[in-house]
């Protein structure tokens, strides 16, 4: 479901996948940003990582509802993570400019 909504706004993420954050644990990252409670609690330490960020999102999956429902669901929670996203880079590139200068790249 999470690639159907995201096709609605012309972004594939079929060939994504989720990733053991094991993979990532030796990375150095500026941020890391859990998503939802259960991350949150379960979250590794990120020895790297100076910025640890928690956003409590809805999680989608927790309900069984019948599927239009839960596509709206889905939607919600896509919609909320682009408004998390923009208002963060708002916030770094404030920060720190050369996030700004990252994010108008892309």
């Amino acid at each position: 479901m999470a690639v159907e909504v995201m096709k609605e706004v012309g972004i594939d993420i079929s060939g994504q996948r989720a990733k053991n954050v094991k993979e990532s644990l030796k990375e150095h990252f500026g941020y890391v940003i859990t998503v939802c409670d259960a991350a949150r609690e379960k979250a590794p330490v990120f020895p790297f990582t100076p910025n640890l960020v928690h956003w409590s999102l809805y999680d989608p999956e927790s309900d069984f509802q019948n599927p239009a429902e839960k596509r709206d669901v889905f939607r919600r929670v896509r919609n909320e993570i682009q408004a998390k996203v923009e208002s963060f880079l708002e916030e770094t590139a404030k920060q720190e400019p050369q996030l700004a200068k990252t994010a108008e790249a892309r």
